[in-house]
């Protein structure tokens, strides 16, 4: 979970949220529970807008497999050292590398079991995020906050005299 602060830009009010570490697509509009004033969240895109299997939750993570290679060195490392009589590095070696290349396991198999419930999630957000899109009010606050929209969306006509 990232936690975040927001200051509204027509009161000042700040206030806290979180956004989970792997939700951060949605609509960006934040609404001021003071003033009633949006601005434009740069923590939150919308997924709609974005090269889809680019940002699909990805199956494996550098990190995970990182953990194991790493871990799995260590361990090694640690056997080549016992048996040149080193105890010492080499218990450090087997405990540090076998909880690193545990933990790359661990959060490895976590992540294929989760897969598809990620990637439901994902869908889910994308197809809100394209029912957002199809109404073009929605479209309109996006452009006049600020947000740089792809140019097949630039049938609306621009906010200022200034281009999508």
């Amino acid at each position: 979970m990232k936690y975040v602060t927001w200051s509204c830009p027509h009161c000042g009010k700040k206030f806290d949220t979180t956004i989970g570490g792997e939700r951060r697509y949605g609509c960006p509009i934040i609404t001021c529970k003071k003033c009633g004033g949006q601005f434009l969240s740069t923590n939150i895109i919308e997924p709609a807008l974005m090269v889809e299997n680019a940002t699909k939750p990805s199956r494996i993570a550098f990190g995970d497999i990182l953990c194991v290679i790493i871990g799995g060195i260590m361990l090694y490392r640690g056997f080549v050292n016992y048996a040149l009589g080193s105890t010492g590095l080499s218990i450090f070696l087997f405990i540090a590398g076998g909880l690193l290349f545990a933990l790359g396991v661990w959060a490895f198999i976590e992540r294929i079991v989760k897969y598809p419930k990620l990637l439901q999630a994902w869908q889910d957000e994308l197809e809100a995020s394209r029912e957002r899109l199809r109404d073009v009010g929605y479209i309109k606050t996006l452009v006049r906050l600020g947000y740089r929209m792809p140019s097949k969306y630039s049938v609306i006509p621009p906010v200022d005299g200034k281009k999508n």
